[in-house]
């Protein structure tokens, strides 16, 4: 169970970077995906490092 719960959440970090890099809103991300809005800045910070 915990090892589709950790799958998920990639997808969802996954899909929350693509929506990030398409310059969609933080807030819209997190509703759509379910995570947090402060887990949807810390993968925009990673974005940014890259």
């Amino acid at each position: 169970m915990e090892y589709t719960i950790s799958y998920e959440k990639k997808a969802l970090e996954k899909v929350a970077k693509n929506l990030l890099a398409e310059g969609i809103e933080i807030p819209f991300i997190a509703k759509v995906t379910g995570l947090s809005e402060d887990e949807v800045e810390r993968l925009k910070q990673e974005l940014e490092k890259h």
